[in-house]
């Protein structure tokens, strides 16, 4: 019901758009005016952003029947037995995904540990944690779709 909502306001929105001359003002003399041609056909659809930020619960959470017709592309998930989320285990997720037509389980590592803003205690601890990861993901049948994302918002972490 909230995908159709969200559906019914993009359609709205393009539109809207559609009827209304977009104008860019420069602060000169020389104003300048963008013109989109909303009726101008780019191409079919490529859905190239659709993903998750922990959208997947576990194998199957949600259907492979739910996931296919949205044809996500990516999809960030916590580390290998990682303590921050309940659930979302990137390898316990990403066959489902993958044969929903996936192409990304990126993999925040540093999602391993437990709290929030991560238990900073240096980089060899850090190692610690990363390296039991790599070889758990390295082996997985789905690797070549595993992305390593090592720091996850590293300001002042």
């Amino acid at each position: 019901m909230k995908f159709k909502r969200i559906l019914a306001m993009a359609i709205t929105l393009v539109m809207l758009l559609a009827s209304v001359e977009m104008t860019v003002s420069a602060a000169s003399d020389n104003a300048r005016r963008l013109t989109i041609d909303m009726t101008a056909k780019t191409g079919a659809l490529k859905q190239g952003a659709a993903g998750f930020l922990y959208g997947l619960g576990a194998n199957d959470v949600p259907t492979t029947n739910t996931l296919t017709p949205i044809k996500p592309k990516v999809t960030v998930q916590k580390a290998p037995e990682g303590l921050q989320h309940p659930n979302g285990d990137c390898l316990r997720i990403a066959e489902g995904f993958i044969e929903s037509g996936g192409e990304q389980v990126q993999i925040y590592m540093q999602d391993y540990y437990g709290q929030w803003s991560y238990e900073n205690t240096g980089i060899a601890m850090y190692e610690q944690v990363v390296r039991p990861q790599v070889p758990l993901n390295r082996d997985h049948p789905y690797s070549a779709n595993m992305v390593y994302i090592p720091f996850n918002e590293p300001d002042q972490i």
